[in-house]
């Protein structure tokens, strides 16, 4: 008998391999090159790199409605998720998911760790609110710290307000301006 290895069907304006296909290097160092109908290489396997590069502008769509889009335009970087909740779940036991951006200095920082192995959620930079915008604590949003952009303002709106301080011998210290450009202690309360 024979075996078709390849067919030209004009009726659906494609080809079909029956077989596996190797693609030998060419000069530019790419084993695969996939094109755009309008707009030349989109897609390649590059050998130097030994990666799948997807060029700008050039989307990776995941799920049957094109759900999930990673592209980069050559300027920004996107992932963005069309239908329900976008997900990120670390499975490692006491493993952590680590945010790391520029720091200011030529280099990079960690700026928020989800700590896996201590249950925790850690901040390495400052965190910061604009005016008006509130840090809530409480499943209800019961307490609100935050600033109107001239007056700052503590706020609880269930049950009672603490204050403490469980140092041994630490004090809680009140200070406000001097009238003279510095602060002054007005009074505290002395743990010792």
């Amino acid at each position: 008998g024979t075996t078709t290895y390849l067919l030209m069907d004009g009726s659906n304006s494609l080809q079909r391999f029956y077989t596996k296909v190797e693609f030998g290097s060419n000069a530019s160092g790419h084993d695969v090159l996939f094109y755009g109908a309008t707009s030349g290489t989109r897609l390649s396997w590059d050998t130097s790199e030994d990666a799948l590069k997807f060029l700008d502008s050039t989307y990776l769509y995941l799920g049957t409605g094109s759900d999930l889009k990673l592209y980069h335009d050559a300027s920004n970087s996107y992932i963005k998720n069309e239908t329900g909740n976008l997900i990120l779940q670390n499975n490692a036991d006491d493993a952590d998911i680590a945010f790391y951006s520029d720091d200011q200095s030529g280099g990079v920082a960690e700026y928020l760790r989800l700590d896996g192995s201590m249950g925790i959620s850690r901040i390495f930079k400052a965190l910061r609110a604009n005016d008006d915008v509130k840090f809530q604590a409480g499943s209800g949003g019961d307490l609100d710290i935050f600033h109107s952009g001239t007056a700052a303002t503590i706020e609880n709106k269930t049950g009672n307000l603490t204050i403490k301080n469980s140092t041994d011998d630490g004090d809680i210290i009140f200070q406000s301006d001097d009238g003279s450009g510095g602060v002054e202690t007005y009074f505290f309360l002395d743990g010792s």
